[in-house]
C-alpha cells in the first residue's frame, strides 16, 4: 500500500474511537442519550449509549466514556464504557471480585469465593440485605 492510500484510510480510522466526557444525559425509554465533549473539545449531542439486554444505567454528568464511530461515520457515534470514579465505592476489590453500584454504593457484590451480597456484605460494607451462594460449578 502506498503512502497516499494509507493517508486516505488513516484519517477515518483515527476518529473511530475517541475519549469523551459526558456533559448531560436523558432517558429516551430506549437507551440513555448523552451530550458529550470529545477530547478535541468538540461537543456531540444525542449520542446513544446502547446497553445489554435487561440492563439500563444512565451515567451521571462528568463520566468518562469512549465514543465509537461504526464504519468511521461521525453521524452515528455511540457511547460505551461510561464510568465516574467519584461514585465508585471506596474500597479495593480483590482479584475476581466486583459488582454493580449506583450513586449510593454497592447494590450487588460478588466476592472472590463467588458469594453474592445484595446491598453490600462480607463484613466490608454497610447495609447487607441478604446473601446467596452457588456451591456447584457448572
Amino acid at each position: 500500500m502506498d503512502d497516499d492510500a494509507l493517508l486516505e484510510v488513516e484519517g477515518p480510522l483515527m476518529g473511530m474511537i475517541t475519549p469523551a466526557v459526558v456533559l448531560e444525559t436523558t432517558d429516551t425509554l430506549s437507551a440513555p442519550e448523552a451530550k458529550v465533549q470529545r477530547q478535541d473539545g468538540a461537543v456531540d449531542e444525542e449520542v446513544e449509549a446502547p446497553q445489554g439486554y435487561g440492563t439500563f444505567f444512565r451515567p451521571p454528568a462528568g463520566s468518562r466514556c469512549l465514543l465509537l464511530s461504526p464504519l468511521a461515520s461521525p453521524e452515528h457515534r455511540v457511547m460505551i464504557g461510561a464510568h465516574h470514579g467519584q461514585y465508585r465505592p471506596v474500597m479495593t476489590c480483590e482479584e475476581g471480585e466486583g459488582g454493580l453500584y449506583g450513586l449510593q454504593g454497592w447494590v450487588l457484590f460478588v466476592d472472590a469465593a463467588g458469594v453474592l451480597h445484595l446491598g453490600g456484605g462480607a463484613g466490608r460494607f454497610n447495609g447487607e440485605i441478604g446473601r446467596a451462594s452457588c456451591r456447584e460449578r457448572v
